[in-house]
């Protein structure tokens, strides 16, 4: 959920928002807060403080638009891109035939990535950070529905590493469309991790995962 200056927001209970701003100082900014059975109004600067809200802001942004795949073609393992792209793993443009039903709404370009089959990873080094900050990733996830659902996908931080830890895991990837997740937090051990995504069909067949709007949130 994003808001910029002004808005709603309605969220389930006992889970989590991200806020994000858009530069709007926090104390210019009201947040109503509904349990059902009474509001609260306060500025989001009270919220901090009552330690209700922790503020966060996106750090960095990737998306998968390089190598230019066009409208509707794809390649395997590319090169010159961000990202290590492992077997089995690659790029497609927004209408090729690895695509969902609907268009990925990542800001960066609608291109996507795809983990097709079992072990196969596609993953990137993330730089500046910062030594025992507080951080989590969002991103875009469907799967090709030109095949079968039920591919599975896990977000790893320094994978195969003393510091790995895993901070998403899908067992099934089902929705048709482009939804958002988001993973759990991780302290960053040094000023610098590999982010691996990685699927194992559990299903076995031909079944495949996009992902795409990778972003690192950051706590304050």
């Amino acid at each position: 959920y994003t808001l910029a200056a002004s808005g709603t927001l309605a969220n389930a209970a006992n889970s989590s928002v991200t806020l994000d701003l858009g530069g709007v100082e926090a104390t210019k900014v009201k947040l109503v807060v509904s349990s059902g059975y009474r509001t609260d109004y306060r500025e989001l600067a009270e919220f901090i403080v009552m330690g209700v809200v922790e503020p966060s802001q996106v750090v960095q942004s990737y998306g998968f638009e390089t190598p230019d795949q066009g409208d509707s073609g794809f390649s395997y393992s590319p090169s010159g891109s961000v990202w290590t792209f492992g077997a089995g793993t690659g790029l497609s443009g927004p209408n090729g035939p690895w695509k969902c039903n609907s268009i990925s709404p990542d800001p960066l370009g609608n291109q996507f990535a795809y983990l097709q089959g079992a072990n196969v990873t596609i993953s990137k080094t993330l730089t500046g950070l910062t030594a025992g900050g507080t951080y989590k990733l969002s991103f875009l996830e469907s799967y090709r529905t030109g095949t079968s659902s039920g591919n599975d996908l896990t977000v790893i931080i320094d994978e195969g590493l003393g510091s790995e830890v895993t901070i998403y895991n899908n067992p099934s990837v089902t929705n048709a469309t482009w939804g958002g997740r988001t993973t759990t937090q991780f302290v960053a051990a040094s000023t610098s991790c590999t982010v691996t995504f990685r699927t194992t069909n559990p299903l076995g067949g031909d079944r495949s995962t996009l992902i795409d709007g990778v972003k690192v949130i950051e706590f304050e």
